[in-house]
């Protein structure tokens, strides 16, 4: 049986056709013998050798010369996952260019071939192709998970985890953190925990609890300081106190068949948003490694918009980087689609085998991937990353451990996506624009671009609806409107105007990077030799937060932190804001803003 499996991949592998593509996918099954594909073949990176004639003299003396250049391919691109060093996928690349269209094929793939896939959605914007491939899809307004829960853990172990997770989500010092542990702990103690060391509770606590505990610490606080600190760690856990934390827990087990889908707009903020899916994918380890290792794959994790829930520091990942690390061993794989790859955890993209790269505008990203995708060889390095700046839209450039050329792939349109795989939606003609739209909306884009593109009925629709944010903005030039697929942060307004900036400093030659992650500045800037963090505020930021943000920017190392603020808030961020090494700016101002003096 093995040998006719292993004979059908060699074929599909060889010739590339999808017939035979097919065959493998429906005769692996749940065993693992699964394709992906990823797109039509164009060209790959070949290494050749070149003779090359030095005259220096009267005999013509030859050298041997190996160089590299892309040559003509063809063919369909697919990938195996059960035959790689690990079945991982990480998916990269500017919004737009075609990657969530290539995650929703790479979804239906699994899917066909028997696979249960889990999805965590940050944006909604996938579920309607779960919904047509008959999936669950779980609204976090509606469907929660208890991070109480001890789950084979002792009360010391789920403290200490609690502490460390909540520490590192809403940025907490050391004071607040052990106090915070010291709260969880009598939390559980009040609901029938007797030891440290217990692994059962007469009932398990909710965020409720936790926020009753420290109304007690706070009412019985011995100074105004340690008052403050509880006082700072209750508004943090309030976050905490929607649908998403305190109903409807999801029972892990039902996840195990067909895909289900986590749609995550409801959760207000990143901070929730993270503590979510890692609670969630902290039950899957737990599942994991209860069960039999096996060889093949029996599940799959996908994690769309990444930046906006993965950090790069070792606590933020440590979930995900441990089924990365072990999920090979439990038939457990990842796929990561992500802006950003050089943010994440180095230990995430060292075990993914397989990596996919579209446009990438950042010149540190660009930098990143082509030495990921071509090693130490400086010659290969170049030829890469002169060919991701070329990419056009629904282009790729792909690399795995059997295929560590790489290969720049067309990947399919929307459009065709939903011929070539039947998945139709009954009285929704227009499902195909709207994910276009979407798509194309995921960072801020011209009202006026997507009108032309696909018709302002349809875009005032989506408006209308609420899966698209318009906002108007005044950077001291003309007013531009922009849309931007719906979230409740950040904002449209927010990302518009940060991309206003980005662009005066592109149009500057100032060299800068914009920060696509939850920690860290808007904007990172290199002005005459300093590394200065640029910030839009609308204005909506609690004044605490400000200021500690303000600060943590000079403790981080910025030489300067430029904040440019709506106008509305303007004179109220000039007055209660300027301090040292900071300048508070009004947006409009942006046009003549000098950067330089700097």
């Amino acid at each position: 049986m093995e040998k006719i499996k292993n004979f059908i991949s060699s074929i599909a592998t060889r010739l590339g056709v999808s017939l035979v593509a097919q065959l493998v996918s429906n005769f692996g099954g749940r065993s693992g013998l699964l394709s992906i594909g990823i797109g039509e073949a164009e060209c790959t990176l070949r290494q050749i050798r070149m003779i090359s004639y030095r005259f220096g003299g009267r005999v013509p003396k030859a050298e041997s010369l190996l160089s590299v250049c892309w040559r003509r391919k063809r063919g369909k691109v697919l990938v195996f996952p059960r035959k790689e060093a690990n079945p991982h996928i990480i998916i990269v690349g500017m919004s737009g260019f075609g990657k969530s269209t290539l995650f929703k094929s790479i979804m239906i793939d699994i899917v066909r071939a028997g696979l249960p896939a889990i999805v965590f959605d940050s944006h909604g914007e996938h579920e309607d192709v779960v919904r047509l491939l008959n999936g669950n899809v779980y609204n976090s307004k509606y469907s929660g998970v208890n991070m109480f829960d001890l789950g084979g853990a002792t009360v010391s172990e789920r403290t200490s985890e609690l502490a460390s997770l909540l520490k590192d989500a809403f940025s907490l010092g050391y004071i607040q953190s052990t106090k915070l542990a010291e709260c969880i702990w009598y939390t559980y103690r009040k609901k029938g925990a007797r030891g440290m060391g217990d692994r059962n509770v007469e009932k398990t606590p909710s965020i409720a609890d936790l926020i009753s505990e420290l109304n007690i610490f706070i009412k019985n606080s011995r100074s105004a300081s340690e008052r403050n600190t509880l006082l700072h760690l209750k508004e943090r856990m309030s976050l905490l106190a929607g649908p998403a934390f305190t109903s409807n827990f999801i029972d892990v087990g039902k996840l195990t068949s067909g895909v289900s889908s986590f749609s995550l707009p409801s959760i207000g903020s990143g901070e929730a948003q993270f503590i979510y899916i890692h609670e969630l994918l902290r039950r899957l380890y737990i599942s994991m490694k209860s069960g039999e290792m096996e060889r093949g794959l029996r599940m799959y994790i996908m994690i769309d918009e990444a930046q906006f829930i993965i950090g790069s520091t070792r606590n933020d990942s440590s979930i995900i980087r441990k089924i990365v690390e072990e999920g090979r061993k439990y038939g457990i794989g990842i796929i990561i689609a992500t802006h950003i790859t050089s943010n994440l955890d180095r230990q995430i993209t060292a075990n993914a085998a397989t990596m996919v790269s579209f446009y990438p505008r950042e010149p540190s990203e660009i930098n990143y991937i082509s030495n990921a995708m071509s090693g130490n060889d400086p010659a290969r390095r170049d030829a890469v990353r002169k060919r991701l700046r070329a990419l056009r839209q629904n282009e790729a450039m792909v690399v795995s451990s059997l295929m560590r050329d790489p290969v720049v792939v067309r990947t399919a349109r929307i459009s065709s996506l939903m011929k070539h795989f039947g998945v139709e939606s009954p009285g929704r003609s227009d499902l195909e624009a709207e994910c276009g739209a979407a798509e194309l909306a995921r960072l801020p884009v011209e009202y006026s671009s997507l009108e032309r593109r696909f018709g302002k009925q349809l875009i005032d629709r989506m408006i209308g609806e609420g899966s698209l944010d318009v906002a108007e903005l005044d950077g001291g030039g003309a007013p531009r409107t922009i849309v931007m697929t719906h979230r409740s942060s950040p904002s449209a307004g927010h990302e518009g105007n940060v991309m206003l900036i980005s662009e005066k400093l592109e149009a500057r030659g100032i060299k800068h990077y914009v920060n696509r992650s939850k920690r860290g500045p808007d904007i990172v800037a290199y002005i005459n030799g300093s590394r200065v963090a640029v910030e839009y505020e609308t204005g909506a930021k609690n004044p605490a937060e400000t200021r500690k943000m303000l600060a943590s920017r000079k403790a981080w190392g910025f030489a300067r932190t430029i904040v440019f603020v709506s106008s509305g808030s303007f004179d109220f961020y000039k007055s209660g804001f300027v301090m040292d090494g900071v300048d508070v700016a009004d947006i409009r101002s942006l046009e003549s803003y000098d950067f330089s003096r700097w």
